[in-house]
């Protein structure tokens, strides 16, 4: 981390810029560095976040786009020196404007890819959502709720979740 730091650095000198603060931060803490440096973008002047690569600066796809885009929306430019990406020069200068686009399509490719999975699942046989409830105690407590016993009462009796009660009253009472 150290070696890295003082390269980013150097690159930081070379360049003309100054440097402000550093966020750098080892696992678990990576999170805090960049809500800090989210945080300084919004309350400072910065107009460049720099950093070694996308690896270094994110945990996931949806981190490093979250953590762009709130740049581009505060017109602050990223510089991924291993990556080499410059969001103010040649290509990368269309990647921020893209991000909301990018986001679509990862999260349109995120739920298909759960549909097939459910979808798979169930031609294996896998049963899907609650386990059924014993019918013993479903009519146990359907009818300790008809004597007039409440939802809270009912369930504490029968070591049930309250809203598995208000479940079966609702469904005795749909016509």
């Amino acid at each position: 981390m150290a070696e890295e730091e003082q390269a980013l650095r150097s690159i930081v000198r070379e360049r003309g810029w100054t440097t402000m603060e550093v966020f750098a931060e080892a696992p678990p803490h990576v999170r805090t560095a960049r809500q800090r440096l989210l945080q300084t973008v919004s309350d400072a002047d910065i107009g460049i976040v720099v950093a070694a690569s996308i690896a270094s600066f994110s945990d996931s796809l949806a981190d490093f786009m979250d953590v762009a885009d709130h740049l581009r929306l505060s017109a602050v430019r990223l510089v991924l020196v291993e990556d080499d990406l410059d969001t103010a020069v040649g290509d990368g200068r269309h990647l921020l404007p893209a991000l909301p686009i990018l986001r679509h399509i990862a999260v349109t490719f995120r739920a298909e890819a759960a549909l097939v999975g459910i979808g798979r699942a169930r031609s294996d046989g896998v049963r899907l959502g609650r386990p059924p409830l014993d019918p013993t105690r479903k009519a146990r407590a359907a009818e300790l709720l008809r004597n007039g016993i409440g939802v809270r009462d009912v369930a504490r009796q029968l070591s049930m979740p309250q809203s598995e009660v208000s479940r079966i009253k609702n469904r005795a009472e749909e016509p």
